[in-house]
């Protein structure tokens, strides 16, 4: 039994050693795929070590892997919420991979600091926010033209919860929800950004609507949302809109 342990466990040579050291040599030598397994082989035996995870995030980030990169320096960050040099990378990694919100937050966060990153955290912040905002002006503008447009209200509702403004996401959530009453996956954006103000009553009522009048998936993405409970056949939810003849396709 005591061998059948010995053997499970992986052998961890003192940091630094093999295979570390190989990750580095592989590095120096542009062995990319090497380093990348050898990276995988040592982090195990050094969970705790942020300049390997550091490291190993920028290895990825050179075989294009930012997803995986991103995920390293999230670890770096874990372990060492000080290092600010891992978190404006993940920041850069949150916008890169279509996490506005996250990043355009961390930004934020980082453009308060008084070290070195502060510089490029704010204008990274200011780039993100200017952008979400000339974005929420051109739709508000479009949405004036053609307040029916259902699909414009949307887009307007999920860059205004990009830009942590949650009370217009909510509304323009609401009036995308109400012009198209069959789009019941609103109904969970609508509990998201309830739930993000504070708002159990409503956020349960639309997770209630979603549950009883969704189709599968919406359904039972509801479910998981009430953790599982069956809501009572008396329990109030969001009254869902009469549909409009014309709602049966199009934008």
């Amino acid at each position: 039994f005591a061998l059948l342990l010995l053997l499970s466990e992986p052998f961890c040579a003192p940091w630094p050693a093999d295979p570390a050291t190989a990750a580095y040599t592989a590095l120096r030598e542009q062995r990319l795929d090497d380093a990348v397994s050898s990276f995988r082989q040592a982090l195990p035996c050094n969970p705790g070590n942020v300049r390997l995870h550091k490291d190993f995030a920028y290895t990825l980030l050179r075989t294009g892997d930012r997803l995986a990169a991103r995920a390293q320096f999230a670890r770096a960050m874990q372990i060492d919420p000080a290092d600010e040099t891992a978190a404006l990378e993940s920041a850069f990694l949150d916008y890169e991979t279509g996490r506005r919100r996250e990043a355009r937050a961390a930004f934020l966060k980082l453009k308060a600091s008084q070290t070195l990153v502060q510089a490029k955290a704010a204008h990274a912040f200011d780039e993100i926010d200017q952008t979400l905002a000339a974005a929420i002006g051109r739709w508000r503008q479009a949405l004036q033209r053609a307040p029916d447009r259902w699909s414009g209200h949307e887009e307007l509702a999920h860059l205004a919860e990009q830009r942590d403004d949650l009370p217009l996401a909510a509304s323009e959530f609401l009036q995308a929800w109400t012009l198209r009453p069959a789009r019941l996956e609103l109904l969970l954006d609508l509990a998201r950004v309830w739930t993000e103000q504070g708002d159990t009553v409503q956020t349960r009522r639309a997770l209630v609507a979603a549950w009883r009048h969704g189709p599968p998936r919406v359904a039972e993405t509801a479910r998981e949302l009430l953790h599982g409970e069956v809501p009572a056949e008396t329990e109030i939810a969001l009254v869902i809109p009469k549909a409009k003849p014309e709602d049966a396709g199009g934008p």
